[in-house]
C-alpha cells in the first residue's frame, strides 16, 4: 500500500480552509468516483450547496468553531466532513449529535453545542435540507431532530414512565 506523505502533511496542517465540497477530493484515486461525487453534489437546491462549496463554511469551521471549541486541525477536518455528508444526506441529520460525539471524540455536551452552531450555518438551507433527509431516510419531518430535540431527549415511548412528566414540584404536600 502506497501512501502518499504529502497528502497526510496537507491534511494536518493548521490554518488549511477546506470547504466541505473539497475537503476528500483530493483522496479520489478513480475518475469515475470523482464524476459521481461532483454529479451528486449538484443534485441538492442552490442554498444548500451555496454550503456547501461556499468559503464561508471553511471560514466558519476554522475561524469560529475551531477558536470557540478549541478543536485540534484533525477535528475540523472531521467537522466539514459532517457537514458535507449532512448537506449530501450521507449522515441523517437526527444523528449529528451523535455523530459529533463519535467523529471528534469529544462528549454529548460539547457536541450539542456543536450541533447547535451548524444549525445555525445551515439556517438558510434548513428546510430544504429536512426535505432531503425525510425523503432519504424516510423519516416524517417531525423526526427530523435538530439539537434541542436530539438525544438529550426521551424518546417517545419512555414518556409514560417519567413519574414527573411536568417537572412540577408541589410545595404544599411536603410528605
Amino acid at each position: 500500500m502506497n501512501i502518499d506523505i504529502t497528502t497526510q502533511q496537507q491534511s494536518t496542517n493548521e490554518g488549511e480552509y477546506n470547504t466541505p465540497y473539497e475537503i476528500d477530493i483530493k483522496n479520489f484515486t478513480d475518475q469515475r468516483s470523482m464524476e459521481k461525487y461532483i454529479l451528486s453534489t449538484l443534485e441538492p437546491p442552490k442554498n444548500i450547496q451555496k454550503i456547501l462549496i461556499g468559503f464561508e463554511t471553511a471560514e466558519f469551521v476554522e475561524e469560529d468553531l475551531g477558536p470557540k471549541f478549541n478543536l485540534y486541525v484533525v477535528q475540523k477536518r472531521e467537522i466539514t466532513r459532517i457537514i458535507r455528508d449532512l448537506l449530501l444526506a450521507k449522515v441523517y441529520l437526527g444523528d449529528m449529535v451523535k455523530t459529533i460525539e463519535e467523529k471528534l471524540n469529544i462528549t454529548n455536551e460539547p457536541a450539542k453545542q456543536i450541533a447547535n452552531e451548524l444549525i445555525r450555518l445551515f439556517t438558510p438551507a434548513l428546510e430544504d435540507i429536512k426535505k432531503i433527509h425525510v425523503e432519504k431516510f424516510g423519516r416524517p419531518a417531525a423526526d427530523v431532530a435538530t439539537p434541542s430535540n436530539s438525544k438529550s431527549q426521551i424518546p417517545e415511548r419512555d414518556k409514560s414512565q417519567i413519574i414527573n412528566p411536568g417537572n412540577i414540584v408541589n410545595l404544599r404536600n411536603k410528605n
